[in-house]
């Protein structure tokens, strides 16, 4: 499955999921959203995850 083919409401409901389970950092730009992995929470509650991707 592509991500683009989710719609937008199911996106946006799981990259809140993700940011408020602070496993992913947003900073805004203008109408722009960034979105990246919040590594020290990874490293945190999930040692070693991030190696195996």
């Amino acid at each position: 499955m592509d991500i683009r083919d989710t719609s937008k409401s199911n996106t946006s409901y799981h990259l809140r999921t993700l940011r408020e389970a602070k496993l992913i950092k947003v900073r805004k730009e203008a109408q722009t959203k960034y979105m990246s992995i919040d590594i020290e929470t990874f490293q945190t509650y999930l040692p070693g995850f991030l190696d195996t991707l």
